[in-house]
């Protein structure tokens, strides 16, 4: 099981996400890909994203082009995500670190999904 989460009969897991990881993922997913990687991506972004209550709580905005947020504002959120998806997932993560593109928000997912898998 990849990143530690509750795995389900029909292949997909629940992973409980900071609002940190949630953002990181979001950041380090491709924007291009063949018809089913960009269905895929779709149903994973939808399941990262934010609710507008979730927006309120964790005070997530934009501030000079960056994204902020309070650390404490949002409790992490189960967010399922299927075999392909947790794929794409350890695929962005390996291509931005042979790329040096990992950032202090990606190293921890990093660990999380491609160095320590559980």
């Amino acid at each position: 099981m990849v990143g530690g989460g509750e795995r389900h009969d029909h292949g997909d897991e629940r992973l409980n996400l900071t609002v940190s990881e949630r953002l990181g993922l979001l950041s380090i997913l491709p924007a291009e890909g063949n018809y089913s990687t960009m269905r895929i991506l779709h149903d994973l972004r939808s399941e990262l994203g934010f609710t507008e209550d979730e927006l309120k709580a964790a005070g997530i905005r934009e501030e000079g082009g960056r994204t902020v947020w309070k650390q404490n504002g949002a409790a992490p959120a189960d967010v399922q995500v299927g075999e392909a998806a947790r794929n794409l997932i350890v695929s962005a993560l390996k291509a931005a670190d042979d790329g040096c593109r990992l950032s202090n928000l990606t190293v921890p997912l990093f660990e999380r999904f491609v160095v320590n898998p559980e």
